[in-house]
């Protein structure tokens, strides 16, 4: 299973650094005192891992919360020659759909793309 990434740049801050390493002192205290769900059987090393790492990612996505991704647009929103050309694009499109006949997207797109 895929795990959330978590939002890790907020450990640059001092308050969160904090926040966390008590939040895991706490939580893997309580994971030492407690019994072994297995009683007949000793706990493996890999389950003790997996506890650890479980209880680990509760603790920062509990703190830190989960990245959210953001795309930004790779131009200025003030360049005017590509909104110009993203508009001419767009139109064009436009009529394209209503008319497959129409080359005037197709030139618009390439210009498009080669000036921006």
């Amino acid at each position: 299973m895929r795990r959330k990434k978590l939002d890790v740049i907020k450990l640059t801050l001092d308050e969160y650094k904090e926040q966390l390493q008590d939040t895991l002192n706490s939580q893997l205290g309580q994971a030492e005192t407690q019994p072994s769900s297995n009683s007949n059987h000793s706990r493996t090393v890999d389950d003790e891992w997996t506890r650890i790492k479980d209880i680990t990612y509760k603790a920062a996505s509990d703190t830190l919360g989960f990245a959210t991704q953001t795309h930004e647009d790779w131009f200025d929103d003030n360049d005017s020659a590509a909104s110009s050309l993203l508009q001419t694009a767009h139109t064009t499109h436009l009529a394209y759909i209503n008319d497959k006949q129409n080359q005037a997207y197709h030139r618009a797109k390439q210009q498009a793309q080669a000036k921006l």
